[in-house]
């Protein structure tokens, strides 16, 4: 071979080295495995879940994860009327890897969620890992549909202490032990204006609908036992003396305050949102979960917020479920999405859960 000759081969050679270095970082990138994840509950969730993914990119630098905020009316479950966007990209198949959802259980009854016992078997995961509260909530029909993210321990009853003291009552030890005196503290808190319109609500028992008969359930009785159902003979109880006795007292409160009437002055207190009324000053008491908090102190950072027990003959009401992470039917990535889950699951997940406020899905 000549000098010239030489010259360009190594001319070529030299150049090939660079477009290789050029395109490495393409081709790594090109290389990372997708996971996408669908999440509930806006701003406070999207943080957690942005650092989540920092702590899992330490552990797996392949893994690129892609977060996107979906309304809970899309996601969060199988709902009545319009079928939620997550079970229509299901159906579609082009549903995400990962999804927030409340009611584990419909997901896999209605196809919409796979199970995921092999992971949890081959990363040691067992029942102990979780409260059992939790452990029942993502099992269903002998398999295993999702990882909790954080335990929604309690439903306390919140109060305006500024509306309350306004009442006469005693804000600062107020904790009514019985329905009777509670309701009565509801009526002192009821206000109305010149045209006998409420102006001001006390208590409105069926703000969460169904939802506030899990917690209501359990106070109208001793037993810890869910009233709802009964897990050893996989039956629906909906008939419970206690279930019957709640809805008595729901309905009571429908027969003593216009539901027209209370669903205006929700309207007039900027009611799109559950709890917009509570921040507005415009309801005294509320049940409500951990992550109000959160919400109140955003949106009503001057509202003097009192927490108590709700009445009852036991001394905490509590609905120890969790909004879980479930792998969709047809996810693309499903051991990329393991790995993210594996971290939620792990100890150092549920530290950084409680970290932010939650209440941790381990016991440990």
């Amino acid at each position: 071979m000549t000098f010239a000759g030489r010259r360009i081969w190594f001319v070529l050679l030299v150049a090939s080295m660079f477009v290789l270095l050029a395109i490495q970082p393409l081709l790594a990138e090109e290389a990372k495995q997708e996971v996408t994840v669908w999440y509930v509950h806006g701003a406070e969730e999207g943080k957690f879940f942005a650092e989540s993914v920092e702590k899992l990119y330490a552990k797996y630098p392949q893994i690129n994860v892609k977060l996107t905020y979906m309304p809970y009316s899309c996601i969060g479950g199988v709902g009545s009327g319009t079928m939620p966007k997550l079970l229509m990209s299901v159906a579609a198949g082009n549903a995400p890897d990962l999804a927030t959802v409340w009611n584990v259980w419909s997901w896999a009854h209605f196809g919409g969620t796979q199970p995921l016992d092999d992971y949890f078997e081959a990363s040691g995961i067992t029942e102990d890992t979780f409260w059992p509260q939790l452990w029942r909530d993502i099992n269903y029909k002998g398999h295993i549909w999702g990882v909790p993210q954080y335990g929604n321990a309690a439903f306390l009853l919140f109060y305006n202490k500024g509306l309350l003291r306004d009442a006469g009552l005693d804000a600062e030890n107020f904790a009514p032990k019985t329905f009777e005196e509670f309701d009565m503290a509801a009526e002192k808190l009821t206000k109305y204006d010149s045209a006998k319109n409420i102006d001001q609500l006390g208590f409105i028992p069926w703000r969460w609908s169904a939802n506030i008969l899990f917690p209501l359930s359990r106070q109208f009785g001793e037993s810890r036992k869910d009233p709802f159902y009964d897990y050893e003979n996989q039956k629906v109880t909906a008939d419970h003396p206690q279930i019957v006795e709640a809805v008595k007292w729901m309905v009571s409160y429908a027969k003593k305050y216009d539901p027209v009437k209370v669903a205006a002055a929700q309207t007039a207190a900027g009611g799109a949102g559950l709890d917009t009324p509570f921040w507005a000053g415009k309801l005294a008491m509320m049940y409500q979960g951990r992550q109000a908090i959160d919400d109140i102190e955003r949106h009503a950072p001057d509202l003097e917020l009192g927490v108590t027990f709700p009445p009852g003959p036991r001394s905490l009401a509590h609905q120890t479920t969790s909004w879980c992470l479930v792998m969709p039917q047809g996810a693309k990535n499903p051991d990329g999405a393991w790995k993210f889950l594996e971290y939620l699951a792990s100890p150092e997940g549920a530290d950084h859960s409680y970290g932010m406020g939650h209440f941790p899905s381990r016991p440990d």
